[in-house]
């Protein structure tokens, strides 16, 4: 997997409420643009995000997804 320059912009408060964070949408930067991302599971520290971004250069604006795995330190 090519690395990505992911910035993590803000995100609920897992350590607190888990269940909840689940549930929310997450504002992440990915090369410097917005979006946002479902967070799909939790475990220990790992996250694992659903990335739902429009591409912009398919003119019906069809959402491109993609799975990845975060790690918080």
């Amino acid at each position: 997997m090519e690395e990505r320059d992911i910035l993590l912009h803000k995100i609920g408060s897992l350590s607190q409420d888990r269940r909840t964070a689940l549930e929310k949408f997450t504002t992440f930067r990915l090369k410097g643009e917005p979006m946002k991302v479902e967070i799909l599971h939790a475990r220990a520290r790992n996250l694992v995000i659903e990335i739902k971004q429009i591409d912009k250069d398919i003119a019906d604006m069809q959402k491109t997804r993609e799975v990845m795995s975060l790690l918080i330190i």
